[in-house]
């Protein structure tokens, strides 16, 4: 037996509301799982954004430039000029010291007189 032109029509038209209903939970099904995927890429980009930032500001906090070492090797070489100059003042004064007290010594009397 064969339908008639209108009942298969009327089928086909059935049929295609279904694929199109299909399609359209589907699309948005889709549009949906982008939705979620956007929302967890921009997290994760957010918290990997997030370290590089704190790397980023622990190495400008803790590690030492080039300019910076160059600095307290400058300075530590003036402290050491600084600290020969001072010893060598103390070497001075000690002789001195030790000059002024020969002279005291040599102008005493001998013990015993």
């Amino acid at each position: 037996m064969n339908p008639r032109p209108e009942s298969r029509i009327k089928s086909l038209e059935g049929r295609t509301t279904d694929i199109e209903a299909s399609l359209q939970e589907l699309s948005s099904d889709q549009a949906e799982g982008l939705k979620d995927l956007k929302q967890d890429n921009k997290a994760l980009f957010e918290h990997v954004q997030k370290g590089f930032d704190q790397a980023h500001a622990y190495i400008q906090e803790n590690i030492a430039t080039k300019q910076d070492i160059s600095r307290v090797e400058h300075e530590l070489s003036a402290m050491e000029s600084r600290i020969k100059d001072d010893i060598a003042s103390i070497k001075t004064t000690q002789d001195e010291h030790g000059a002024l007290l020969q002279q005291i010594l040599n102008r005493l009397p001998p013990i015993g007189e």
